[in-house]
């Protein structure tokens, strides 16, 4: 019974992932609803969640991952931490 658990949130994690790097790509969410099961609002919600937390997973990460490099804006940012370490 775990390892399903854990094997449906492996799973969700990588949708997730996909959606979220196709939206630091540009895709827009009504095209990323179409290739994806969640719904717009809900790769909104994540993007938006994402975003907002930039200020307080930037530090931690940086120092774990200093092959980041200095990124400005939280959107190139966490497109680079998803190329970075999928």
């Amino acid at each position: 019974f775990e390892w399903n658990l854990e094997m449906k949130r492996r799973n969700q994690w990588q949708v997730q992932e996909c959606c979220l790097v196709a939206c630091f790509d540009g895709d827009s969410t009504k095209k990323i609803a179409r290739q994806f099961p969640p719904s717009r609002q809900t790769v909104m919600r994540w993007m938006h969640w994402v975003l907002d937390r930039f200020k307080d997973f930037r530090p931690d990460l940086q120092s774990r991952f200093p092959v980041l490099g200095y990124e400005s804006g939280s959107s190139g940012w966490w497109k680079k931490l998803l190329q970075t370490i999928r």
